[in-house]
């Protein structure tokens, strides 16, 4: 079940079963196939689908409490699963912290731009050979 049903009904998850019905014929009239243009009707009726889906499980109390529970051992496995993350995260060793490097962003220093300048004048020095080769400039023209 990936769908929330109460997002699907708008309701909130305290909601009454009152509530929930009279919700549900209001979407159920709005997005009613026969109610709609050709165009809309096959995407209302999967829209409808989904509804009386919900409906049918909240508006049953047996149906509705299983749906809570799955939800809440869902939200539990999900927020121990960042949890985990979280804490694998921060006992990942910090390669920065244990040289004792300063934690701002190293700023580049001459031979960086040196070697930038070097790496972009060696590509373009092998273009410019390549480009003397007929066979090469007869592909890009």
């Amino acid at each position: 079940m990936k769908k929330n049903y109460y997002q699907i009904l708008q309701v909130d998850q305290k909601a009454s079963i009152e509530v929930i019905e009279k919700v549900y014929k209001t979407l159920a009239k709005k997005y009613h196939p026969d109610l709609q243009s050709e165009e809309n009707k096959t995407n209302n009726e999967e829209i409808l689908k989904d509804i009386n889906e919900a409906y049918e499980t909240l508006s049953n109390p047996d149906k509705r409490q299983a749906y809570d529970e799955m939800l809440t051992q869902k939200s539990m496995l999900a927020s121990q699963y960042i949890q985990n993350e979280l804490d694998s995260y921060n006992n990942y060793p910090n390669i920065e912290n244990s040289n004792n490097i300063n934690n701002k962003k190293r700023k580049k220093s001459f031979n960086d731009y040196f070697l930038d300048f070097i790496a972009i004048l060696i590509t373009f020095s092998i273009l410019l050979l390549l480009w003397q080769i007929p066979f090469i400039r007869n592909i890009f023209f």
